[in-house]
């Protein structure tokens, strides 16, 4: 996946820039708590090639509890999950999702924790993606909400309606969640008004 999430803010891609923190209480939780020890998160950089090759085996060399795993920082801000949906590591992405099943609080920190000054999270984030394996292990494995919003109130199908990438998780949203369509952000724009405008003509046919 490219950096799209990453873009400088312009009037065409402010959508996906802020959270909506009004209704997300799980997301403000989650920052409040990151916040508050950010003199305490652990930053390294020597992981990011092992990621980079999706290379679990030698992640659990280092030996990272599940704790540790959710305080890691990267560029950019980033947490572990992040780097991974953002490097396209399809097999740290599904083994985070395994080593997090029943641990709610961590596995709510990775998910929701937003990694930059957009406030994006990783469940934001894979809506940019086409990798069917990724979307699968944050959405269904990780049980990720559905109705997490940003702050001007666009919801995950808001998101991928934007992009060439968001083709695959709509149609995943749709088969899977049987998601509203129609559901419209504060300035009653909808999912189709997106993809009009950013010009994904693939994600209008799928959205008309």
């Amino acid at each position: 996946m490219g950096s799209v999430l990453d873009a400088p803010e312009t009037p065409q891609n402010t959508s996906l820039h802020q959270p909506y923190n009004q209704n997300n209480s799980m997301i403000h939780e989650v920052n409040k708590n990151s916040n508050s020890e950010i003199n305490t998160l652990l930053r390294t950089d020597d992981l990011i090639p092992l990621i980079e090759m999706d290379d679990v085996a030698e992640l659990d060399r280092r030996s990272y509890n599940l704790e540790e795993l959710a305080t890691l920082r990267f560029a950019k801000d980033m947490n572990i999950l992040n780097l991974a949906i953002d490097k396209e590591a399809v097999k740290i992405v599904q083994h985070l999702a395994r080593k997090l099943k029943g641990k709610e609080t961590l596995k709510n920190q990775l998910l929701y924790y937003r990694y930059n000054k957009h406030g994006i999270t990783s469940v934001h984030q894979v809506m940019a993606t086409g990798n069917k394996a990724i979307l699968e292990a944050v959405l269904i494995e990780m049980e990720a909400d559905q109705e997490v919003s940003l702050e001007d109130g666009n919801k995950l199908v808001h998101c991928a309606a934007q992009f060439y990438e968001g083709f695959l998780p709509l149609l995943f949203l749709i088969e899977k969640f049987n998601v509203d369509l129609d559901a419209r952000d504060a300035a009653q724009g909808s999912a189709l008004h997106f993809a009009v405008t950013e010009g994904e003509h693939k994600n209008v046919e799928l959205l008309i």
